[in-house]
């Protein structure tokens, strides 16, 4: 199976007792995958990341069911050293899932970049800055 990731919207999860227009304010979205930028907020550096995202084959149908997805963190948009990595199977329904990261906040040094790299099944997709 062949997958194309259309879309992909990291969005990090509100530390634990923030009130709605704190967490709000910590949204971080991308276009697709690729930098996860650390955004400086009084709320500190959170250690959940909310990962949504739209998978279609390269056909262009959506994938259904459960999938192993691997998630993983990087210091470099190419090569580089893998900081973290999860594998878990995922439900997907036409073609969308959500699942959150636990990623340790001691990866984000203030000011350094950070590349999620995602993988359907064996199909690596792109970790290219967007």
């Amino acid at each position: 199976m062949v997958v194309s990731m259309m879309t992909i919207m990291l969005l990090v999860a509100g530390a634990a007792g923030a009130n709605n227009a704190q967490a709000q304010s910590a949204l971080v979205p991308s276009a697709s995958v690729g930098k996860v930028k650390v955004v400086q907020t009084d709320l500190g550096v959170p250690e959940r990341i909310n990962v949504q995202g739209y998978v279609t084959t390269v056909a262009g149908e959506t994938l259904s069911g459960s999938r192993n997805m691997t998630f993983r963190l990087f210091d470099a948009a190419g090569g580089g050293t893998e900081l973290w990595n999860y594998t878990g199977s995922l439900t997907f329904q036409a073609g969308l899932f959500s699942t959150v990261l636990g990623i340790p906040a001691s990866h984000f040094l203030a000011g350094a970049q950070r590349w999620l790299e995602v993988a359907v099944e064996t199909q690596t997709l792109s970790r290219a800055p967007r």
